[in-house]
């Protein structure tokens, strides 16, 4: 674990600079560690779990979620450092944003980062640990732009994998 920074209110951030999702997101969106550390130091940590959007006021970057339809190419394959599949959308090009989301779990006394990208929080994807009854629904309509994010090679699938209710 790596020390990332700390909270407003003095909380200190870690996260896992090769295995987590985090990880992978800073290395696609390399000015997004420093992001996070300037969220970190404006927000104070309390809750066992703490997911936030962190609007910067300014363009920080591109996000890579669209919403879809039906005139869309999708495309599903698994990410760098993840077990499930994530829903792409092919030929779109990411727009701009001005907000941060965070995900950090508390420990005893310190946070780690979980994840962290630019664009605003979503549910989880339908078959994460972590899905909600609004995982479904959201990314039958919603995906992340192709190409964005490495995958792992050999997992590309062009129908559905996740159970439909």
């Amino acid at each position: 674990m790596e020390l990332l920074g700390l909270s407003k209110n003095g909380v200190s951030v870690y996260f896992d600079p090769i295995h987590s999702h985090a990880a992978t997101h800073f290395q696609d969106t390399p000015q997004l560690k420093e992001l996070v550390r300037e969220a970190l130091m404006n927000t104070e940590l309390a809750a066992e779990k703490e997911h936030f959007e962190y609007d910067f006021k300014r363009v920080v970057g591109t996000t890579d979620l669209f919403d879809t339809d039906d005139s869309d190419t999708i495309i599903y394959a698994k990410r760098v450092n993840r077990d499930n599949y994530t829903r792409f959308v092919l030929d779109k090009e990411p727009p701009s944003s001005s907000v941060v989301t965070l995900v950090l779990y508390k420990n005893e006394d310190i946070y780690t980062l979980y994840s962290a990208w630019v664009g605003i929080l979503v549910p989880s994807f339908p078959t994460a640990p972590t899905a909600t009854p609004d995982s479904i629904p959201f990314w039958k309509v919603h995906a992340l732009a192709w190409g964005s994010q490495p995958i792992q090679p050999g997992t590309e699938l062009k129908e559905w994998p996740w159970p439909s209710s």
